[in-house]
């Protein structure tokens, strides 16, 4: 159905009726016949429609579809609210025509790209805000037709009709060699070009395939700067243009399509110029070209109908599990041929065919997860929603029930998930704490946690926090809730990864088959952290010197958890394992510090506050003596450190005041001094215990020595 606006007014080819538009008459009813006709007279149209998912499926995606209707006047659409003119522009002028043709959505799903023959104009939309931003003006009565954003979302090619060009567009500064935003970045001619009306981009972005509709041909461009082989970028490459038929008197070549390993391609072509014979589907191997192999027509498969507009792959395509789906407006019917990835002969399998439900199918987007067809349907006056699975037209779906031709259509495509966590190790035996709320999906929601804790173990949750206990020895299996088998042993370092999936099932492959990004995922919904368990408990106060005490008076003794560096390692937060440290001592108790002062309730054993690295407690003994106190947890290394008990509770001078000459030597003394009990008698150090004592004077020129006998 591709001429039925190739002349300047509806339905008109150099001055006159197409055979298509009058053949759209037929098929459809007299009313919406009368609506098609009357709107020749109309100029000033180019609705966009966006499309939630079907009601069996909400919840599922977030994607939205983008449809343009030359029915209506004075609107453009984008869920169900009229789009805005940010540039100036207003219904009835430039960049509001009754010719839309293509739609294309970029990479990221920040532009909407819908062409308008009827005004040689390219309308962009932003779609986060439902606001026209720009209208390229192509001028010259080009008719712009089918376009394609290349993978990299850097360029914008347009096929022109009447000017048997293509335009490529700058759409990403930084990708167009000095070429500003929305600026002409190439004008092709020539090359074979005779009625270009679609024009398709390989998935590695090296090649643009272009639909010549008055030929049997395609042209083959080069659209990458090296990627080529030595052609030009935007020259055609040797082998083009390519017979996609091996009859010269077929024409209507319409649409090509490409599974997404680059591997096959695929070119609708409607029948003849008016589209009155059968279609037929053209089967090329080696499309992106492996040297010394170049594109090559397989197959050809013909009697598809008298109308075959589109072929397009679905996003989840494997070579066991890779559907086409073509539409076929004259006959009705949407077509389907399995297994198009496995290199045999493709062909459409009768017990597919959808026909119920469908009146006069035109152009096609499938969701990102390849679970529904949105196809534009004039004559249903809306967009038919195919359900895959079961082949069946689930329900059709309007503009706040207001369509009436709608047209051309393309679907935003599915953003990976950025995966984010924070990792809480603990010591082995004991559970870390892994928490990946931090991820987000900007389409749907994430589905799936996949959680790769680097010793050999895995686990997928649907929710982003998940415990896991590193096991003590290899060669066992995992803990319980984790599979797999140790393979890795210690503390660390552990490479863990975690991987996030969103509802759509198809955030982590990037997905391209021709014109708009299914899928774009990639590298981000993947996020690998290395980590080390701690490895011991250290003591990181000096040791303690205090009076003996029934209740503990000695602290605050600092006990930390580290790493083997020496490093602290916090406790993991509330819902990780519990780091319980046991106090034991030769004699004596331990009691809590609470910040100012020790309590008087002992404890034989204390926690680290999630989150932290360190706790700190206290310790007495009545008995003067010197005791060994041991810190121990699971899975750490213990800490051992001596506090010595005194009755002394002062040093005290036990020789009188020396006088002497200045000398630049400690030449007065002997000094002596003592420990002294509160009863004011002195105190021998207990059996084995030293006292250091720290020395000082007035004057910082004062200087100290020993006696010759210690």
């Amino acid at each position: 159905m591709r001429n039925l606006f190739q002349g300047q007014s509806l339905g008109i080819r150099n001055g006159v009726w197409s055979d298509r538009f009058l053949r759209l008459r037929q098929i459809t009813s007299w009313a919406l016949a009368a609506i098609l006709a009357s709107s020749a007279m109309i100029l000033t149209v180019v609705v966009g429609t966006s499309l939630s998912a079907p009601d069996a499926y909400a919840g599922g995606g977030s994607w939205t579809a983008i449809s343009a209707d030359f029915s209506l006047p004075g609107y453009d659409y984008f869920d169900n609210t009229q789009l805005s003119s940010t540039n100036g522009e207003s219904a009835g002028t430039v960049g509001f025509g009754s010719g839309p043709f293509g739609a294309a959505i970029d990479p990221t799903g920040t532009y909407a790209f819908i062409s308008d023959q009827s005004k040689n104009t390219i309308n962009v939309y932003t779609i986060a805000n439902n606001a026209q931003v720009k209208v390229i003006h192509e001028g010259g009565g080009n008719s712009p037709q089918a376009m394609s954003v290349t993978p990299d979302g850097t360029q914008l090619w347009v096929a022109n009709y009447n000017s048997n060009s293509v335009f490529v567009y700058c759409i990403v500064s930084a990708g167009c060699g000095g070429v500003a935003q929305w600026g002409l970045i190439a004008n092709i001619t020539g090359a074979g070009l005779n009625g270009p009306i679609d024009v398709s981009i390989t998935p590695n972005g090296a090649y643009a395939y272009v639909s010549n509709y008055n030929t049997y041909t395609v042209t083959i461009l080069c659209a990458s700067a090296t990627l080529c082989g030595g052609t030009a970028q935007y020259a055609a490459m040797s082998f083009s243009p390519l017979m996609v038929t091996s009859s010269t008197s077929v024409t209507g070549v319409d649409w090509t399509a490409f599974t997404p390993d680059g591997l096959y391609a695929f070119v609708a072509n409607c029948g003849n110029a008016s589209c009155s014979t059968n279609g037929s589907i053209a089967f090329i191997e080696n499309p992106e070209v492996v040297p010394p192999h170049a594109p090559t027509v397989k197959s050809y498969t013909a009697g598809l109908g008298l109308g075959t507009n589109q072929i397009d792959i679905s996003p989840n395509c494997s070579p066991s599990n890779c559907d086409a789906y073509i539409t076929d407006m004259s006959s009705g019917e949407i077509q389907e041929m399995d297994n198009v990835d496995s290199g045999a002969n493709p062909t459409v399998n009768p017990s597919q065919t959808i026909t119920s439900g469908v009146k006069s199918p035109l152009y096609f987007a499938f969701t990102p997860d390849s679970k529904y067809l949105y196809v534009t349907d004039p004559g249903n006056y809306g967009i038919d929603v195919v359900n895959t699975s079961s082949d069946t037209v689930q329900a059709v779906k309007t503009a706040g029930g207001t369509m009436v031709e709608p047209w051309v259509i393309a679907m935003t495509p599915d953003q990976a998930p950025t995966a984010s966590f924070l990792a809480y190790p603990a010591p082995q035996g004991v559970n870390s704490y892994f928490n990946g709320s931090s991820s987000s999906s900007p389409v749907g929601s994430i589905a799936t946690y996949a959680w790769n804790f680097g010793d050999g173990c895995t686990e997928t949750l649907a929710s982003p926090t998940v415990t896991f206990a590193y096991p003590s020895s290899s060669g066992g299996s995992c803990p319980s809730g984790s599979i797999g088998t140790v393979s890795t042993a210690g503390t660390g370092p552990f490479t863990v990864s975690l991987t996030v999936t969103n509802t759509g099932g198809t955030s982590t492959v990037q997905t391209f088959t021709g014109h708009t990004m299914s899928n774009n995922g990639g590298p981000s919904a993947l996020k690998t952290q290395s980590i080390t368990l701690p490895s011991k408990i250290a003591v990181t106060t000096s040791p303690m010197i205090g009076s003996v005490s029934s209740s503990p008076n000695l602290g605050p003794i600092t006990i930390q958890m580290q790493g083997s560096s020496g490093a602290p390692i916090n406790a993991p937060p509330a819902g990780g394992g519990t780091i319980s440290i046991s106090l034991s001592a030769s004699s004596g108790t331990f009691s809590s510090w609470n910040g100012t002062s020790c309590s008087t309730t002992t404890i034989t054993s204390i926690s680290l506050a999630p989150g932290t690295s360190s706790v700190q407690v206290c310790y007495g003994n009545p008995t003067a003596g010197s005791y060994s106190l041991t810190f121990a947890s699971t899975g750490l290394t213990s800490a051992t450190q001596n506090e010595i008990a005194l009755n002394a509770t002062k040093i005290v001078f036990t020789s009188a005041p020396v006088t002497g000459l200045d000398s630049t030597s400690a030449t007065l003394g002997p000094i002596s001094i003592a420990l002294e009990n509160g009863a004011g008698t002195l105190e021998p150090n207990p059996s084995g215990v030293s006292v250091s004592v720290g020395l000082s004077s007035s004057s910082t020129g004062g200087i100290f020595s020993l006696t010759s006998g210690g």
